[in-house]
């Protein structure tokens, strides 16, 4: 269960990373609904026992959320999102 919360979040925050970044003309417009659709893809095969998961499952993963902090570091580079340490 903590891994399908965090594999949610994860999903949650790129997505809304990648809308931003669409929105703000940072990205190009169709990187938008081609990377909603396959997060949608690939959220049915974790969710399903397929082979796709099995195969290459985890390193999409790793690429969606690399693009989701990409999208949030052009953001940041734009002055669109204050850039916040803990120290």
């Amino acid at each position: 269960m903590v891994g399908l919360a965090f594999f949610a979040f994860l999903y949650t925050w790129s997505s809304r990373q990648v809308l931003l970044a669409t929105r703000a003309k940072l990205i190009a417009p169709a990187a938008w609904p081609c990377y909603i659709s396959t997060l949608v893809l690939f959220a049915i095969t974790i969710l399903s026992n397929s082979n796709n998961r099995l195969a290459m499952g985890e390193a999409f993963m790793w690429f969606a959320a690399a693009f989701g902090f990409y999208c949030f570091y052009l953001r940041q580079q734009k002055n669109l999102v204050e850039p916040r340490t803990y120290f």
